[in-house]
């Protein structure tokens, strides 16, 4: 849409960027969960490999655009399974073999059912043939972070602390 709005202004044309429904939303809903519980970190594919990002196991990971790692061309033929293995390995740095991995897609009419694959880390090559471009991946937590503030905790269901941080 960034592109559509900047080539509109030398033609011309009025162009109005509107929100909507976006692929994190459904992957959320098609998978139940609560971004808001231990974070969320997202990363392209093929970038999180290029600058070799860290990963935060302690809180979900999204990767999108598995189906296009390794290029930036476009492709409607299947991947091969090898295509996986470096990226495989890049996770095996912060995740353990086993870690479940969820290979997501969220389809874009209500009547048709998303798909929605799951394997450990170590095994993605033998799902090559379904990690095409509009595929999402979501790692949850590795281990979650451990509650250090016990005060500020002990303070989330408390009234009398609801009422000094607002105002009457």
């Amino acid at each position: 849409p960034f592109l559509v709005r900047e080539m509109a202004a030398p033609l011309g044309l009025n162009v109005k960027l509107l929100p909507g429904i976006s692929a994190l939303d459904c992957l959320f809903c098609d998978l139940a969960i609560d971004p808001s519980v231990n974070g969320i970190q997202m990363f392209e594919a093929t970038d999180l490999m290029l600058r070799e990002h860290p990963i935060n196991t302690a809180a979900a990971t999204v990767i999108w655009q598995i189906g296009s790692l390794e290029t930036a061309l476009f492709s409607s033929a299947r991947s091969a399974s090898g295509r996986f293995d470096r990226f495989r390995d890049y996770l095996l740095r912060f995740f353990p073999e086993n870690h479940p991995i969820y290979a997501v897609y969220s389809q874009p009419h209500p009547m048709l059912k998303s798909q929605v694959h799951e394997f450990e880390n170590c095994k993605i090559e033998r799902f090559s043939s379904v990690l095409h471009s509009a595929v999402t991946l979501y790692l949850p937590p590795k281990t979650p972070s451990e509650v250090k503030n016990i005060e500020l905790l002990s303070k989330l269901q408390d009234p009398n602390h609801l009422r000094k941080l607002t105002e009457k």
